[in-house]
């Protein structure tokens, strides 16, 4: 397991590796066409499924859990474009909801509809309506402290910054930030990143639900009304377009989680990989993918 990026390249560049799955974006740089690395390898490019998500602390735990203007103020205060241009180089889509728009339940209506897309004024406006103290405000953004979403958690401190709130970036080991991430009294913001093979109920169901950890949703959240919705909207029986887009709609009206972007994942292999093979996750599979040998 090699977690920094650049030892990865590293890696390909002296033959130690093979095949590299999701390298960064600035890294994967060197394998495209005019970098030094494009003719020595191969480079194959997939939109991730997992999407780089903001929730937002809903608990009376955190100072975001008793304003919804609060919380929609930092949601405006945010440019999800920058942040994907300063995380991502600027490769990938962003978000129209909690989840990727290439899953099978998402709603072209809502590439129509505003997803809380930046706007300063606005979030000031919200900051003043909610009647916080927002220079008492220092909010925890909490990361596993992956190289990417330390970046994203910096460009949103940025922006939080910009706008009158002050911040810390906690970043966590994966063991920490797994047992943190379900504790209401431990972050305010929380970047994770969240995705599902086929359709985006198979996501919603468990992070919107109150089951999903002992404080409630994955936003710390104990609400029947979001409950009754969710179960609506993912009973066999119930499910429809219009059951999908009210429970949508509800969470977006109360600012509990953002998707951000999913950023392309570049793969880099030896010219010995002529195609790569993912599954549903999508995790790569080397063994399903194609090899020639030139003995």
């Amino acid at each position: 397991v090699i977690k920094e990026a650049s030892q990865l390249s590293i890696g390909l560049e002296t033959g130690t590796i093979d095949m590299v799955y999701n390298l960064s974006s600035t890294e994967a740089g060197r394998y495209m066409q005019g970098g030094a690395n494009y003719d020595k390898f191969n480079m194959f490019t997939s939109l991730n499924n997992l999407t780089q998500t903001m929730f937002l602390n809903s608990s009376s735990k955190s100072p975001l859990g008793a304003s919804k203007e609060l919380r929609q103020a930092i949601l405006y205060a945010i440019d999800a474009e920058a942040v994907m241009a300063g995380a991502s180089s600027g490769y990938g889509v962003v978000c129209k909801t909690f989840g990727s728009d290439a899953l099978g339940d998402f709603q072209d209506q809502w590439h129509n509809e505003p997803y809380y897309e930046y706007d300063d004024a606005k979030a000031r406006e919200l900051l003043k309506a909610s009647g916080v103290d927002v220079s008492s405000l220092n909010l925890r953004i909490v990361t596993n402290g992956t190289s990417m979403r330390n970046r994203i958690a910096q460009i949103v401190q940025g922006y939080l910054l910009a706008v009158g709130i002050k911040s810390e970036i906690l970043a966590y080991d994966d063991t920490l930030f797994n047992t943190y991430k379900n504790e209401n009294d431990q972050w305010d913001l929380l970047l994770d990143n969240c995705g599902t093979s086929d359709l985006l109920m198979g996501m919603w169901r468990t992070k919107l639900s109150v089951n999903c950890c002992s404080n409630g949703t994955a936003f710390m959240l104990q609400s029947d009304e979001l409950e009754k919705l969710l179960q609506t909207a993912a009973n066999v029986d119930t499910n429809s377009p219009e059951t999908v887009n009210a429970l949508h709609q509800y969470v977006k009206d109360g600012a509990y989680v953002y998707g951000l972007y999913n950023n392309l994942a570049f793969t880099v292999t030896t010219q010995v990989c002529t195609n790569v093979a993912f599954n549903s996750t999508p995790w790569m599979l080397p063994s399903a993918s194609t090899f020639v040998w030139n003995n």
